[in-house]
């Protein structure tokens, strides 16, 4: 019960500081996602349950405070949740430094396509007046998004290591 509360205090925090901080400052700040770093490193480090429900409240919060169509950032986190948890439990071997930043980078990728996927398809059909061009600049934020996500991530992996034994290896020693 104590360690649900701090996913989801964890996760409407994440939620306020993208929402209030890191969007004020600029191309860098704007780049930061945190709420999909936490998706990414709850499914894959802790557990699928926890990874499901915190993109879903992850994206509920950011559908609160979004000028497009209520329900796509939920519907987003939740089917990259869904895909992290696919491909980490059928390629990957291990809760490892490296398979988190690889995940976390295809995730990065996988998010911006289906939300540019998903505005253009609103704008087509006259659900929404948003739309994004796919150009350099597109690519450079992208490139972008998944440097930062990546050192948030590792930032996530060196402080849950510090604190828990979950990620460390450990060894058989037969005498």
């Amino acid at each position: 019960m104590k360690r649900i509360f701090l996913f989801i205090f964890f996760i409407i925090l994440s939620s306020l500081v993208q929402i209030g901080l890191l969007n004020s400052l600029g191309d860098w700040g704007n780049s930061i996602n945190l709420i999909l770093c936490l998706v990414i490193f709850i499914t894959i480090i802790f557990n699928y349950s926890y990874g499901l429900w915190s993109a879903f409240l992850g994206g509920l919060i950011l559908d609160l405070y979004s000028p497009l169509t209520f329900g796509i950032f939920t519907f987003i986190f939740l089917i990259i949740a869904i895909l992290v948890n696919f491909l980490f439990t059928n390629f990957f071997t291990n809760k490892s430094f490296y398979s988190l930043l690889v995940l976390g980078g295809l995730a990065t990728i996988l998010y911006n396509l289906l939300f540019y996927i998903f505005v253009y398809f609103l704008f087509v059909f006259n659900l929404s007046d948003t739309y994004f061009l796919l150009d350099i600049t597109w690519l450079k934020n992208l490139m972008n998004q998944i440097i930062l996500n990546s050192i948030i991530l590792i930032l996530f992996f060196i402080f849950v290591n510090k604190l828990s034994k979950r990620l460390k290896a450990t060894f058989l020693w037969i005498d």
